[in-house]
């Protein structure tokens, strides 16, 4: 509709009227076999998982770069030994250990996701 693909399994409940269509629309209609249409859900399915991945990485990444920082709006990690005395570490290896505890936290989360969702 006006240049734009409407993925139909998406659009499945909505009245045609919501999405653009009324009397006297032109339309171009494609259909697809179910290998074709699955095949298309799974590369959406993973452009979308790239994309989290992306955002979840960058954000991680900004996050781990305040470490350390007195401006960081009250969070503030450090490590400590089994007597609860803090161990001083340099500030670079400080943000990769944020860096991985973030990633790792988020990874598990997702593999748990996918594992309830098999």
């Amino acid at each position: 509709v006006r240049g734009r693909r409407i993925d139909a399994a998406a659009e499945a409940c909505s009245l045609l009227a919501s999405v653009g269509i009324a009397d006297g629309t032109t339309l171009i209609v494609l259909m697809k076999s179910a290998a074709e249409a699955s095949v298309d859900a799974s590369q959406r399915r993973e452009a979308e998982r790239s994309k989290k991945l992306r955002d979840l990485e960058s954000t991680a990444a900004a996050i781990s770069a305040r470490v350390g920082k007195d401006d960081a709006d009250g969070y503030e990690m450090s490590l400590t030994d089994q007597d609860g005395r803090e161990m001083k570490m340099p500030a670079e290896d400080q943000r990769a250990l944020s860096l991985g505890c973030m990633l790792h936290a988020k990874g598990k989360q997702l593999l748990e996701g996918c594992a309830t969702a098999t």
